[in-house]
């Protein structure tokens, strides 16, 4: 029994656009023609590179953004309740919360990232937190400042 299979692959329009490819197996007494479904990555097929691509990058400009205005936040936040009388009060509820998020991340941060060989993913998710710490302190910060305006 002799098996040969080729390889076809047939486009739909002169830019290439679109294609599928087929596999031709002919035995002695048969010829079948199977299309070959790609390989999926990540929810993705390969033809789609530029949308993981893309959408990749929309999220690391995103997470940069975010990182560049923590400071600002932060600071303003600092300006918004530093006159409260409450003031230590918030700080300490804070550097508490802070510290247990800390914690979490040193001891705790494999149950979310997985094997971290490096402590890359125990970095972002330090820094993750942070920004999200920082990001609910501003928004409490601007409420109890608009609350005690009201």
């Amino acid at each position: 029994m002799t098996l040969k299979t080729i390889s076809l692959e047939l486009r739909n329009d002169e830019n290439n656009s679109s294609s599928s490819k087929f596999i031709v197996s002919q035995s002695e007494n048969s010829v079948s023609l199977v299309k070959r479904n790609p390989p999926v990555v990540n929810g993705l097929c390969p033809e789609n590179k530029s949308v993981s691509k893309n959408h990749k990058c929309k999220m690391g400009i995103v997470f940069i953004i975010l990182l560049l205005v923590t400071p600002f936040l932060l600071l303003s936040t600092y300006l918004l309740t530093a006159r409260r009388k409450s003031f230590k009060k918030i700080f300490i509820a804070h550097t508490i919360v802070f510290a247990i998020y800390m914690t979490f991340v040193i001891n705790y941060s494999k149950l979310l990232t997985g094997h971290d060989e490096y402590g890359i993913g125990q970095l972002g998710l330090g820094i993750v937190f942070v920004i999200i710490h920082v990001i609910i302190g501003f928004a409490h910060g601007l409420y109890i400042t608009l609350k005690k305006k009201i």
